[in-house]
Formats: structure tokens, C-alpha cells, sequence
């Protein structure tokens, strides 16, 4: 994958490839190359879309760059209709000062039985054991 995704951006002289979120995720995880993911809007409906810059190992402070003057450009980032506002009583720290967002009881409760469930439960299955 590594070789195809070079000969790409070298035969083109390409510094990133710019791709829809909905494709191309196993382009940067089977690579092992930097994928940066960024809302580039909302449809008709209120769904957003995302984009991501998949670049060369290495690259993540040119995708950072990528990314900022994207969103600089476009001024994409919406907050889609369908997305619940945070409660601000998450976020109530002393005198205006953040504090950690609270978490709720069931979170907390289902994070903690995964840990003592992952801890007891021996090492991970292999791709090959799945």
C-alpha cells in the first residue's frame, strides 16, 4: 500500500491525497500513513461530511498545515442540526475556569466493567484467532 500511495504523490508531485471520509480508511491503516479527518460540511439533510489528507510517514506537521488552511478557506466547520448541545454544567469550573466535563454515572460504570473484563480476559485474539 505504502508504494502505491508514494507512486502516487510522486508521479504527480502530489504533497497529500484529499479523499471523502467514507472512503479510502484502509488506504491510511493499512500504510500505516498519517490520515488527518476534518469536517468539510453538511448535506441538504444535516449529515456532515468529512474529508481527510492522507500524506507520505512523517508528514503529520504539512497535514496539520493542510488541514488549518483548509478550514481557513472554507469555513466548513458547522455544527450539524441533528447534534445535541453539551450541557453547560459540564463544563462549570470555579471563577470561569474549565473543569473536566463530568461523566455520566453509566459511562463510567461501563468503562470500569470493560477494564476488569479486558484485564481478565487474556491476551487479545490474532487477525488469524478472528
Amino acid at each position: 500500500m505504502r508504494t502505491a500511495i508514494d507512486k502516487i504523490l510522486d508521479d504527480n508531485h502530489l504533497d497529500a491525497l484529499i479523499r471523502p471520509t467514507s472512503a479510502g480508511n484502509d488506504m491510511a491503516a493499512l500504510s500505516g500513513y498519517p490520515d488527518l479527518l476534518l469536517q468539510g460540511g453538511v448535506d441538504a439533510n444535516g449529515i456532515s461530511a468529512g474529508i481527510g489528507f492522507v500524506a507520505k510517514a512523517f508528514t503529520e506537521p504539512q497535514l496539520l498545515g493542510y488541514a488549518y488552511a483548509y478550514e481557513q478557506r472554507v469555513h466548513a466547520r458547522i455544527v450539524p442540526a441533528l447534534t445535541p448541545p453539551i450541557p453547560s454544567s459540564w463544563w462549570g469550573g470555579a471563577q470561569g475556569t474549565p473543569a473536566a466535563p463530568v461523566q455520566p454515572a453509566g459511562a463510567v460504570a461501563a468503562a470500569t466493567a470493560y477494564a476488569a473484563a479486558a484485564a481478565t480476559a487474556g491476551p487479545a485474539p490474532t487477525r488469524a484467532g478472528i
